[in-house]
Order: structure tokens, then sequence, then C-alpha cells
């Protein structure tokens, strides 16, 4: 992956060049990275011969797949296929989630950068309701959703949630 750090230090207050030239640059680094991420997951994908190896639950997959009701029965490969394709979408989601957080200059990856990967591609537009930009908007679906006093709130702003495994 190529770093923003690079281009910070090119771009630094004292050099001449504007804040569009930053800008662009950012934005050619990050096509580049896609770019490149793809380029290496096909390679990954080309060369796998082990297709029991799975990052994501398989029965897991299979059972949100069966909460269709249209869904009567499901063929082996389909949870595999679906496996694939969440974990691609979780690296390329995180991804340019990462590289927002690089150009923010910070060493943490924030919901905030997850917002800003998320408004800025056409790929990831079907997330624009789900991830909210902002704290506002979080409070605004909290009071709409009447969920202000059911989310459990820290704090330091972060919100806590038991982990419970359902065993069915």
């Amino acid at each position: 992956m190529i770093s923003c750090n690079n281009i910070h230090q090119q771009f630094s207050p004292n050099n001449e060049i504007g804040e569009e030239s930053f800008q662009a640059r950012v934005l050619q680094l990050q096509r580049q990275n896609l770019q490149l991420f793809w380029h290496q997951q096909i390679l990954e994908i080309d060369q796998q011969s082990d297709f029991k190896q799975h990052n994501l639950p398989l029965a897991r997959i299979k059972r949100i797949m069966k909460t269709d009701e249209d869904v009567k029965m499901i063929s082996a490969d389909a949870p595999v296929l679906f496996s694939k394709a969440c974990e691609l979408f979780i690296l390329e989601l995180t991804l340019r989630s990462w590289l927002n957080t690089e150009e923010s200059r910070r060493r943490t990856l924030q919901r905030i950068d997850i917002a800003n990967a998320v408004n800025r591609g056409e790929v990831l537009d079907f997330l624009v309701d789900v991830v909210p930009v902002n704290d506002s908007q979080d409070e605004v679906c909290e009071k709409n959703c009447g969920l202000n006093e059911s989310l459990p709130h820290s704090p330091n702003g972060f919100m806590n949630f038991s982990v419970i495994d359902h065993q069915f």
C-alpha cells in the first residue's frame, strides 16, 4: 500500500503548492491503492486451491440467508461465495477508511473515516443511510427511533455492547 505520509511531507504548509493539488494527489493515491488492492485480491483468488478455509463462519452466513422467506434450500457453494464476497467487501471498506485516516494524519481508524469512505465513492452509496457522517445524525436517529434510553453509552462517547452468541 502506498502511504499518504509522503504526500503530507511534499505538500507541507511551507510549499507553495495549493490545497487543490494536494487533494488531487490524495485522490490519485487512493485510486492507485484500490487498483493495487483488487489486483492483489484477484491474484490471491486465482492462486487459491483450498476453498475450505473461510474467514467468516459458513453456518452463520447460511442462517442469515435462510432468514429470507423465499429461500427454501441453499447449495453448498452459496455460503462459500457469500463468505468471500463479505470478506472482500470488509477489506475494501477498511482500505478506503484507512486511506481517510492517513489523509487526516491519524493512526487510529474512526467512525468518521468509515463515513467519509462511504460518502466519497459511488460504490458504497447504498450505505449512506446506514453510516451517519456525524454525531448529530446519530442523535436524530436515536430520538426518532426511540433508542436514546436503551443504548448503552460510556463517558468517552463509545457505545458499549455485550457480545451474545446465540446457539441455534
